[in-house]
């Protein structure tokens, strides 16, 4: 038998809640009443509650571009059960969430999926950018012909 659910101001469960502890029914109380949302706990969510949310996301996107699904499986260069299963359950394959992706025409996402870590101080800061800036080319010194 699982344990109880009790879902905070954002809809997850006490479980996969950040706040631990501190979690109660006065929190969610003061969370709601307050119209505060707690970006903690809505980050928080299992890979398959992920992947489904992926899923459901690629068949909004479809539908809005008004393609059916065989349509967006041709495009996407798969088969036409793989797309299913994907907006059913979700993309199972990278490679299959990046197709879908370039035939959505919503890749510009993934260069954002990875961000850098903040920088903690102002000299941290200053090296990073100090080390991004193009270096210019250096050449090997040319051999010399002993002749």
């Amino acid at each position: 038998m699982s344990a109880p659910r009790i879902d905070c101001a954002t809809g997850h469960d006490k479980l996969g809640c950040a706040l631990g502890e501190l979690y109660s029914s006065t929190l969610v109380y003061y969370l709601d009443y307050y119209k505060i949302k707690c970006h903690i706990c809505a980050m928080l969510k299992t890979p398959d509650e992920l992947r489904l949310e992926l899923g459901r996301a690629i068949r909004v996107r479809r539908i809005g571009r008004g393609w059916s699904q065989e349509e967006a499986a041709k495009r996407a260069g798969m088969g036409i059960s793989t797309w299913k299963r994907m907006e059913t359950n979700g993309p199972s394959l990278v490679e299959n969430m990046i197709n879908a992706a370039f035939a959505l025409r919503c890749e510009d996402g993934f260069s954002q999926l990875f961000p850098a870590p903040a920088a903690y101080n102002l000299d941290e800061l200053l090296q990073r950018q100090a080390a991004t800036v193009a270096k210019p080319r250096q050449r090997a010194p040319r051999r010399r012909s002993t002749s």
